[in-house]
């Protein structure tokens, strides 16, 4: 039987203290097969990267998976078996990816905003959310393809394994502490999965799975008014809402129509837009009057006012870096990015 949804499990299952829990996808399925009862047994697939395996700190759940033949192992980047997945069965994806490097090979993905979900934790509860893909343009395609060359791990040779030469000192060996590719190392025939670095013969320890260092910081939020940038929101622990200020100032909304004409500001909502975290930290938004509107990543018109992806009043959204939501006819929009740390790529 075809699978309806493919899960991106190294994606999903990372929580925000670093550990990796292979319960979290089961929760995943169980809820899709909740909301789907007439789903088959296996219309829930998962893929996982072989590389990250070790990482789980619940492995029988992973082998209860794998026994019950809805999880793959991959030697490889996931992405690709993911993607490949849900275009051969025309089936959904649960990932917070963006998977821009992928968007000419499956066109699919540009606009999306019925096949990609993700999923929002509450107060020990779990939803799935159906996400709203940007169209991605050719210079963000071919960035997002650097960057999956450049991924930790992803070697030309084999891009699922690299060692760290275990030389102390440069004085020893000029590659010391550094990590190797394939062609740098060298295998002992005598003594299987012994490596040794061919510049100085030391031993050399294989890099099972390394968490990447953080490049950004915490999403911010750019206002702007049509293409000109107003000012930059940074969204508090307890959340932050925006609209336009009423005349008593009394309620605690961000006025967002400073410096438009009147005309334009009360195409806005006195309490417009709601922008929060759930319980994983991720920035989530949620339309709140019922006789506005709001767009996320929406496809625009000839004259230049969005026309898709309308969010529903009171359902949540998760975003990310690159979103764009516009508010009413679109003179207010909000740019989400992160901020770059120091020493980021």
């Amino acid at each position: 039987m075809s699978p309806e949804v493919i899960i991106d499990v190294a994606n999903m299952a990372r929580v925000a203290d670093g550990l990796w829990k292979f319960s979290r996808i089961t929760e995943i399925r169980d809820q899709w097969m909740l909301e789907h009862p007439g789903a088959h047994r296996y219309a829930v697939y998962a893929v996982l990267d072989a590389g990250v395996l070790p990482l789980f700190v619940d492995q029988p759940l992973v082998h209860k998976a794998r026994a019950e033949c809805w999880l793959e192992l991959h030697s490889g980047d996931a992405d690709d078996v993911i993607l490949r997945l849900a275009h051969r069965h025309d089936a959904a994806v649960v990932s917070r990816d963006r998977f821009n490097f992928a968007r000419r090979e499956y066109p699919w993905l540009q606009g999306s905003s019925t096949r990609v979900w993700d999923v929002r934790r509450s107060n020990g509860r779990i939803s799935l959310i159906l996400r709203h893909l940007k169209v991605a343009t050719d210079a963000e395609i071919e960035e997002d393809r650097r960057k999956k060359s450049r991924k930790a791990g992803l070697l030309p040779e084999d891009p699922d394994r690299r060692w760290q030469c275990t030389a102390v000192g440069p004085n020893v060996c000029h590659r010391s502490g550094a990590e190797l590719a394939t062609h740098q190392v060298r295998g002992d025939l005598g003594r299987k999965g012994r490596y040794y670095c061919r510049a100085c013969e030391h031993e050399a320890v294989e890099i099972i799975a390394r968490a990447p260092l953080p490049e950004y910081g915490p999403l911010e939020a750019t206002l702007l008014h049509g293409t000109l940038p107003r000012l930059v929101l940074e969204v508090p622990e307890g959340g932050l809402w925006l609209g336009r200020r009423s005349r008593s100032g009394s309620a605690p909304v961000t006025d967002v129509t400073t410096g438009l004409p009147e005309e334009q500001a009360r195409e806005i909502s006195r309490t417009h837009l709601h922008l929060f975290y759930d319980d994983d930290g991720e920035l989530m938004v949620e339309h709140v009057p019922p006789n506005n509107h709001s767009f996320l990543n929406p496809q625009l018109d000839l004259h230049g006012a969005p026309s898709s992806n309308r969010l529903v009043t009171a359902a949540p959204y998760v975003l990310e870096s690159g979103d764009e939501l516009y508010l009413g006819p679109g003179t207010v929009r909000l740019r989400i990015n992160r901020a770059r740390l120091p020493g980021g790529d």
